[in-house]
């Protein structure tokens, strides 16, 4: 699963979000309008890396700088590299790199499955299934702290890795086996991280990953995952660097029947939060309101939106390809991949559901996922995302990354 994330200072993706659970009980059908390709998007930069990469991750560290990290192939280091955001002399927008820096390790080389984050101007969080580092920056030079390795049973891949807003901790979710899930707390106050004790769940009979992560609050989290056939959503608590994953809530029974399946979630506001899960023949996209009670979780709505213009993610599964953000209660934004492009997409609730209000695709790609993205909002409150994409060369080696900028244009509804 890919982080999404704000630039410093400015307000929360969540602040000012209702306490209230905004749905009824019943279930519905949407029939809306095609959305038409009405967000505009740009490849800034590509990174130029020599050799080939097994997992490439971006974040905004500030308003003009950013941090990309990235494993080699065969696996034999990470290595962080500086973004400047500025423009160039024809006034298109550009990115220029400082030095490469090498954290030599043996690295894991599972491919998409690794997330860094920003947890302060100069700082960041990286974690792979070998370990963790935090990332200083000083100017445009990275320097990683000593490597701290992972709690418990190796993991496969991290799929999310979350902030809180104290910006002493950060939370994890990663996968342990193909059946097996856990999330964990991570102290980020001191020169190297420390995790808290593992909370494991059951989910996935196999294949893909598709198990997410949001934050409702520093004290609460909800994880959806699939256990079986059926599609959950369960709270987690958080208290200091101790994590409880408490009663899972079916929200879709019978949801998955083969690889393609996925869903993602994002909190709506302090008492709600909404599943998106696409059909096996792709030809709905179900966005599902679920209401918060203390740490009880209940189906409150149930949107079933035609795909249309709007085709998710096959044949690849939401979860490891895709990524999430709620920027108020009525306003979603998803990226998710449609090979061989990553597409991005806005929904809007409108007249008690949700519809899809624009999409574009983003860029091409011939590797059949991308490692990460981020969202942030500028001063003005404008969306500017930034991916890191892993290319594949002709000769299966996996080249750079790129970083865009996208922005919406006009809104339909």
């Amino acid at each position: 699963m890919s982080h999404l994330l704000k630039l410093p200072g400015c307000s929360s993706a969540l602040s000012g979000l209702s306490g209230t659970p905004r749905r009824g009980a019943d279930a519905e059908t949407v029939t809306t309008s095609t959305a038409v390709n009405n967000i505009k998007a740009e490849v800034v930069s590509s990174l130029p890396i020599t050799g080939a990469v097994a997992g490439v991750a971006v974040c905004a560290l500030d308003a003009s700088k950013l941090l990309m990290v990235y494993i080699n192939d065969p696996g034999t280091g990470v290595i962080a590299v500086v973004g400047t955001q500025g423009v160039d002399l024809q006034g298109n927008r550009a990115v220029t790199y400082g030095s490469d820096v090498t954290a030599a390790y043996a690295v894991s080389t599972s491919r998409n499955l690794i997330q860094l984050i920003r947890i302060g101007t100069d700082k960041a969080l990286f974690v792979c299934a070998s370990g963790s580092w935090i990332i200083s920056v000083t100017g445009t030079v990275p320097s990683f702290s000593a490597r701290v390795a992972l709690p418990g049973t190796a993991p496969t891949g991290i799929l999310n890795l979350l902030a809180l807003s104290d910006g002493a901790r950060a939370i994890a979710l990663w996968r342990t086996s193909a059946s097996n899930n856990c999330v964990v707390a991570i102290d980020i106050s001191g020169a190297t991280p420390s995790f808290g004790a593992v909370a494991s769940f059951t989910s996935e009979i196999s294949g893909a990953p598709r198990q997410t992560l949001c934050l409702v609050s520093d004290a609460l989290g909800v994880v959806t995952y699939e256990n079986g056939t059926n599609l959950y959503a369960a709270t987690v608590s958080i208290a200091n660097t101790t994590t409880t994953i408490n009663t899972p809530l079916v929200v879709k029974t019978a949801a998955y029947t083969s690889f393609a399946q996925g869903a993602v979630v994002a909190a709506t506001s302090s008492s709600s939060a909404v599943v998106f899960h696409r059909t096996e023949d792709n030809t709905i996209f179900g966005a599902y309101d679920v209401a918060i009670t203390g740490t009880n979780l209940s189906l409150a709505h149930t949107t079933n939106i035609p795909t249309g213009a709007f085709v998710p993610a096959s044949p690849y599964p939401f979860g490891v390809n895709s990524g999430i953000i709620s920027i108020s209660p009525v306003e979603v934004y998803l990226f998710y991949q449609k090979s061989p492009a990553v597409k991005f997409a806005r929904f809007k609730y409108v007249n008690g559901n949700w519809v899809v209000s624009g999409y574009s695709a983003i860029g091409t790609m011939t590797w059949e996922g991308y490692s990460n993205t981020s969202i942030s909002f500028d001063a003005f409150n404008a969306r500017i995302c930034g991916i890191a994409v892993e290319q594949k060369a002709s000769d299966n080696t996996h080249l750079f990354g790129n970083f865009y900028i996208v922005e919406p244009v006009t809104t339909l509804l």
